[in-house]
């Protein structure tokens, strides 16, 4: 709006979505996501580990993912964007778990419907407070699990209503081909995990840390857990079958950077159980694991 009216007065900016004051909002937006979720990340591991292993955590999903590099060199793509949104729903469903209202749960699913526009892939964690819900059977499921969708549904109209005006009733074909769904010999599961050709446990070693520290978590509460590794699993199922799941010119794996906040779950239940240990020895292998993701 401003660049348009600024335009309209005889301002030497083009009102084209691509101008530098575009670059600059989406540049600074980008980066406001990234830091947004990162606060939602440091509150939740705080309440459960403490200050320490919160702070020490975030700045590992931050500095030894590619989460910085999304968030500051590559800025106009969705994955900064995604990392907020996906936060957001991770948080509030861990938080509207433990006191579910038929309020909380329909902002949920709004979250879930912001969190699946912004990044369609996104949609498998959807399913995570759903089969919460059947498992753990809280009073008025039903009543939860229809805000639940209902809220989730009316974003997710939203962009179907973009589709329609984009790509007219035969939309779907048009965004498979997009989106390069089918047509490949995948799922690429182990080559998604170890490839040298943006492996996410080869180019992200971090992400090893995490994974084992949903195993500790398992010991723990072991209905969450199980349902994070099976969004994960999800996750990299959908993804290991797109026919470029290297995901072209990433960095790293960067299609499942909408499981920071899991990642980063599974990382403080990992520091936890090593936390006898000084914290001078952790930060230093976390300042390498950094280093390494730097390199790259």
């Amino acid at each position: 709006a401003v660049v348009t009216l600024a335009s309209a007065l005889g301002a030497a900016v083009a009102a084209d979505g691509f101008s530098v004051p575009y670059r600059s909002a989406v540049t600074a937006g980008t980066y406001v996501y990234g830091v947004f979720a990162l606060l939602l990340i440091e509150a939740e591991l705080r309440r459960r580990h403490g200050r320490a292993l919160a702070l020490l955590s975030v700045l590992g999903v931050w500095f030894a993912t590619p989460l910085h590099f999304y968030m500051t060199a590559n800025p106009a793509m969705a994955h900064g964007a995604s990392v907020g949104a996906a936060t957001a729903f991770a948080v509030g469903w861990l938080r509207w778990r433990e006191a579910p209202t038929p309020r909380g749960w329909l902002v949920l699913g709004l979250l879930g419907g912001l969190m699946t526009l912004v990044r369609l892939q996104d949609a498998v964690l959807l399913a995570l407070p759903l089969a919460d819900l059947a498992i753990r059977r809280p009073a008025g499921p039903m009543g939860l699990a229809t805000r639940f969708l209902a809220g989730a549904a009316a974003l997710g109209l939203v962009q179907l209503a973009v589709w329609l005006r984009l790509y007219g009733a035969g939309f779907v074909e048009t965004i498979l081909r997009v989106n390069l769904v089918g047509g490949g010999d995948g799922p690429h599961i182990l080559d998604l995990l170890l490839s040298a050709r943006h492996g996410l446990l080869t180019w992200t070693p971090l992400y090893v840390v995490c994974i084992a520290g949903w195993l500790v978590w398992l010991r723990r509460e072991v209905g969450v857990a199980a349902l994070v590794l099976a969004g994960f699993a999800l996750s990299v199922l959908v993804n290991a079958s797109m026919q470029d799941w290297w995901g072209a010119e990433a960095f790293g794996q960067r299609r499942l950077l909408g499981l920071t906040p899991l990642f980063a779950l599974g990382l403080g239940q990992a520091l936890a159980l090593l936390r006898a240990r000084p914290l001078t020895v952790l930060g230093a292998a976390m300042a390498a694991l950094a280093a390494w993701n730097q390199a790259f």
